[in-house]
């Protein structure tokens, strides 16, 4: 049986929703996470909006499934060759 390596990738996202520098931060865990193998990686919840608790911040920061943010994340997953996992809004 080939191995399969999954990383579980704890990380601190912006509260701020800057989806940017949440992007930087998936990219800089996905290319750690490929380099050691990982053909899974899972994120955290909010990972790629950051995590609010007023209703009127949430629904802000909903994505849908063609926005930019997200498709930059599936591009990054291309790019590291793992498959990604992450939940948002």
């Amino acid at each position: 049986m080939k191995d399969f390596r999954i990383a579980l990738i704890q990380c601190r996202p912006t509260p701020t929703g800057s989806t940017d520098d949440n992007l930087a931060l998936m990219n800089e865990r996905l290319a750690a996470a490929s380099s050691n193998g990982a053909r899974l990686v899972a994120f955290p919840e909010t990972s790629l909006t950051g995590y609010v608790t007023d209703a009127a911040d949430v629904r802000a920061r909903c994505l849908a499934l063609d926005s930019r943010p997200v498709t930059r994340a599936l591009r990054l997953s291309k790019e590291h060759d793992p498959v990604l996992r992450f939940r948002s809004f």
